[in-house]
Formats: structure tokens, C-alpha cells, sequence
């Protein structure tokens, strides 16, 4: 238990997984979508990921329930047993939907790393910057020209406000971290519990700052809202804060996607699955050690066939999913060896670190407009993993053990979860890459 984390610790876990540089584009998100647009839509938004959210735990529970009560799995793994215990139509889908996920976590964490490049927090700053931001903004409110502010704007408009809403919430991914090391579980769920409490906390930080940014600007509200403050000595300190914070926080954000793509390159091309199977004849025991290539050899050959049957061994053989799918009996002990010696697996892996940099690095610079980015990769893959995935997940988990009506209620929720994100997310994914396009010609 020592390695657990305590109620209060999850609960900061979870408001720094969602409290990101999503906050700052807030003012922007109320500008594409209005006054009353924002006030109304930002809530409702906020309301349906912590249902989510609320979703993928209960699908986690239930997984946990049949494993032995193991609640430690990702993501992708919670997608691929999801699917495995769902109808039999989807069965066969388990394994594309684990590399899926894994897919878009990879492009939701490069699209972060770089929005980062462009302009990144870290959290002690946001506690610094944050309150002088407020401050700004609080001031001459009095003044503030209410009939010039826009309630509503045209659906184009908003669709570019839901992706930066969408960046926000960017942190599902840690939220089955946090569960599974919970000192108690229960306080994840219930209705004071970490995700309810964080999502409101979260939902006041983003209003606020989104609201009175739009107030104060208007349409003159730049993509971040740090670009708005005056060049004041005070001010200057907040941006130099925000913008020194990167050397900190890149890393972290880039150690997801780094994790992906090089588990993939090592598992893949620069290590072979090595089976070791003992047998006997009577003439002596021999070692037969059989390299396998994935879709080239898939099962053992048997060794002194010609003998007869091997006597047992010191291994026993246990049936082993082969690449293919199929089980067949192989040895438990099947390992993988590299193909090169260690200090070039190393220097491997610094590669590939070195060309994700570059390739964040060059989309940062290739749109470079803040919005523009975040709109994109809010409405495509931050929406997926907030909202498609969750309810998909649930629906696929439950289907054979909810029946009747409550079926019914299930279906409809979820189905309707499912069918907003895919209509919200690729509408705004089009007017994104439109916009970004245009911006290209204009340039």
C-alpha cells in the first residue's frame, strides 16, 4: 500500500491530467461560439466527458470483477477485453480496437507536444499565472460593453469552439492510472469522489477564465490569453513563466507517444520471439531452440520425429496464442532476444526519441497558430478517446450481461454519446483542416 496514492493526491493527479494549455485557449473557444454559446456549451461538454469517464470505470470494474479483480490494465487493453467479452460480431475486432486506441493516444500526445512547442505550462506556473491573469481580467469589468459581445455564432464558428473545448479535456488517459492505484477504489466514482470533483473544479477554472477573456477582448481575443496582456513588467513575468516551463513539461508530454512507437520498433523489428523446448529420445536428450518470425513460422516442429513420441520434459506445454490468433500447445517458455547488443538497442531508441522531436517539431512550425492546432486535435483524436471510445467500450462490455429495458437505455445513451462525437468531432475536423488550408494561402 505503500505505493498508493491517498484521495487528495488522485484528485490533483486528475485536475493536473485536464489543467493544460487547453485553459488559455478558453477566451478563443468562447469567442467561435458566443456568449451565451460558451456559457451554455462549456458545461454541457464538461457534463458528458465526466459521464464518460464515469463509463470507462465501470467498464474497468467489470473487467476487473472476471480477471481476478486485477484493475490495472490501459487503455487499449481495457478496449481489447471489452470487445473480447462483447457480441460475437465485435469478438474479432478486439485486437484491431487495442492497436486503435493506442493509435490515437499516440496522435492526441503528439498534437499536445505540439501545441507545447508553440506554447506550454507547466503547474506550478498556472498557479502563478493564472491568479495575475485573472487579475487583468477582473479589472474595469464595470466597463465592460456587454451589447458588443456576440451571443451566438454561426455553426462554423462553434465548430472550431468545440475542438479547442474537446483539447481541454485532455486527460482520460490517466484516468484508469489513478484508479488502479487508488488506496480506495470506491472514492473514485461516487458522487464526491475524484472524477465529480475534478471535473468541477476543472469546469469553474475554464469558465472563468474563458468568459471574462471573451469579455474583456472580445473578437480582439488572441489564440492564447497570455498574448492579450499588456506589455507591463508584471505581465512579462507571466509569459517568460509560461513559455521557460517547456525545457519541463515537452518531456513529459512526449514520453506517451515515445513509449508507443518505440514498444512497437523493438518489439517488431529489433527483437525475435526465441522458444526453448526440451525433449528426450532413445538415444539421448537433445535442445531444440526454434526462432520464430511473426507470419513466417508460426508453431514448433516436432524434434526426432522419426523416434517416436518425446518423453515429458522439464517444460511443460501450456496452449500459447499464436500470432495468427489460433492456440496451439508451444512451450511457456518463449523470450525475446534483441538482434543487436544492448548499447545499440540503446542508441536505437535515442533515434527514435530524436525523430518524434523533429516530427513535432516540424508540424509545430508547419501550423504554427495556436487555435488552429488545438481545434484539430480536439476535434480528431481528443474527441475519440473523450467520448467515442468511452461510450463504445461500455456499450461492448455490457451488452451480453444488461437485458430488457435497461438495454434499451443503455443503447440509446451510449448510441447517442457515440453518434454526437462522430457527427461533432468530423465537422469540426473539416472546418479545422479548411481553416488551416486557408490560412496556407493566405501566407
Amino acid at each position: 500500500m505503500a505505493d498508493k496514492t491517498s484521495f487528495v493526491q488522485a484528485l490533483m493527479h486528475m485536475i493536473k491530467g485536464n489543467l493544460g494549455a487547453g485553459i488559455l485557449a478558453m477566451p478563443a473557444s468562447f469567442a467561435h461560439t458566443g456568449l451565451v454559446g460558451g456559457t451554455l456549451g462549456l458545461p454541457v461538454l464538461c457534463l458528458i466527458s465526466a459521464y464518460c469517464v464515469h463509463l470507462l470505470l465501470r467498464s474497468s470494474q467489470y473487467i476487473a470483477s472476471r480477471s481476478k479483480g486485477q484493475n490495472n490494465c490501459d487503455y487499449a487493453s481495457l478496449a481489447k477485453y471489452s470487445f473480447d467479452c462483447g457480441p460475437e460480431c465485435l469478438q474479432g475486432f478486439s485486437g484491431f480496437m487495442s492497436r486503435f486506441v493506442d493509435g490515437i493516444l499516440l496522435v492526441t500526445q503528439i498534437g499536445v507536444c505540439c501545441v507545447y512547442i508553440v506554447f506550454v505550462v507547466d503547474n506550478i506556473t498556472t498557479a502563478v499565472g493564472l491568479s495575475l491573469i485573472l487579475e487583468y481580467l477582473l479589472r474595469d469589468f464595470r466597463q465592460i460593453e456587454f451589447n458588443k459581445r456576440e451571443n451566438l455564432m454561426p455553426i462554423k464558428d462553434m465548430a472550431l469552439g468545440f475542438g479547442s473545448a474537446m483539447f481541454a479535456f485532455e486527460g482520460i488517459s490517466v484516468v484508469l492510472p489513478i484508479y488502479s492505484r487508488l488506496k480506495n477504489p470506491m472514492q473514485m466514482a461516487n458522487s464526491f469522489g475524484v472524477v465529480n470533483l475534478s471535473f468541477i473544479s476543472i469546469l469553474i477554472l475554464y469558465f472563468v477564465v474563458g468568459l471574462f477573456g471573451y469579455l474583456k477582448f472580445g473578437h480582439h481575443v488572441k489564440d492564447s490569453i497570455t498574448l492579450n496582456l499588456p506589455a507591463e513588467p508584471l505581465y512579462d513575468a507571466v509569459r517568460a513563466m509560461f513559455t521557460t516551463s517547456l525545457a519541463l513539461t515537452y518531456p513529459l508530454q512526449l514520453y506517451v507517444p515515445n513509449e508507443i512507437i518505440w514498444n512497437y520498433i523493438k518489439n517488431n523489428l529489433l527483437l525475435t520471439p526465441v522458444v526453448e523446448t526440451t525433449t528426450s529420445s532413445g538415444n539421448g536428450n537433445s535442445l531444440a531452440i526454434d526462432m520464430i518470425v511473426p507470419k513466417i513460422k508460426l508453431g514448433l516442429e516436432k524434434v526426432d520425429e522419426e523416434k517416436g513420441k518425446p518423453e515429458k520434459s522439464g517444460i511443460a506445454l501450456q496452449p500459447v496464442k499464436l500470432f495468427d490468433g489460433r492456440s496451439s500447445p508451444l512451450p511457456a517458455t518463449i523470450n525475446q532476444q534483441p538482434i543487436q547488443e544492448p548499447g545499440e538497442l540503446l542508441r536505437h531508441e535515442y533515434c527514435c526519441r530524436t525523430l518524434i522531436v523533429v516530427l513535432t517539431f516540424t508540424l509545430a512550425y508547419s501550423v504554427p497558430k495556436l487555435n488552429l492546432l488545438m481545434d484539430l486535435v480536439g476535434s480528431m483524436s481528443g474527441t475519440t478517446l473523450s467520448l467515442t471510445l468511452p461510450a463504445t467500450i461500455h456499450l461492448a462490455t455490457f451488452w451480453n450481461e444488461t437485458k430488457g429495458f435497461k438495454k434499451v437505455v443503455m443503447i440509446f445513451i451510449d448510441g447517442l454519446i457515440i453518434i454526437f462525437s462522430l457527427i461533432a468531432g468530423g465537422f469540426g475536423s473539416v472546418v479545422s483542416l479548411t481553416t488551416i488550408l486557408k490560412s496556407f494561402n493566405l501566407d
